[in-house]
Parts: structure tokens; sequence; C-alpha cells
């Protein structure tokens, strides 16, 4: 697996806000994701019975969606690069086997 090359993909971001980083991609998406997250529950709750995942679940599909965008084609490159990269924003992220099932068991919002 290689590690995506953020300057391929971004700008530097300068004093006059041309371009996007990578952490303000990762920021934008995730708040995409969010907001369309909720506003498709509509208030719904996904899970019934059990303990709450460590991650939020727009918190795996923003993961997902980036880590697509990157290249990143399994859950292991996925999961491996933000947990070396973006720890400090997704702190819940836990074994690489909980983020696998929660990704696959959110089949029915992706």
């Amino acid at each position: 697996m290689t590690t995506p090359d953020p300057n391929l993909c971004f700008a530097e971001t300068n004093s006059k806000g041309q371009g996007m980083s990578v952490e303000e991609f990762i920021i934008a998406v995730y708040c995409w994701v969010d907001d369309t997250f909720n506003d498709l529950l509509k208030g719904q709750r996904l899970r019934e019975r059990g303990t709450m995942p460590s991650l939020s679940d727009p918190e795996v599909i923003a993961m997902e969606l980036i880590g697509e965008f990157f290249g990143l084609d399994e859950d292991t490159h996925i999961w491996r690069y933000f947990r070396e990269h973006w720890r400090n924003y997704f702190p819940g992220i836990g074994s690489r086997s909980q983020f696998s099932k929660q990704a696959a068991n959110l089949w029915a919002v992706k």
C-alpha cells in the first residue's frame, strides 16, 4: 500500500483561500456526510441494541469515501491510513476488524 500524496490532489492553501488542504478536504467530506446521514435517518436509530461503536457511522462513511478518493480500495488500507495520519481527527478509531465490521454493516445507507 502506498500513502497518497496530498500534493497530487490538492493545491497548497494560501492566504487568499485558493486550493484546499487535505485537512480541509477531510473536514468538508465529514461535514457533508454527517449532514446527509442525519437528513437520511430523520431521527431514526440504526441500532436497537448493543453498545455504540467508538466511531460514529458518519465518521466511518467519510473515512471510506476519502480513502476511495485517495485510491485506497481496501478497508485495511483505509483504516491504516487514518490510524497513522489522522488519529487526532478520529480518536475513536479502534481495531481494523471493528472498523471493517462497522463499515460492512452500513451497507443499507451507503
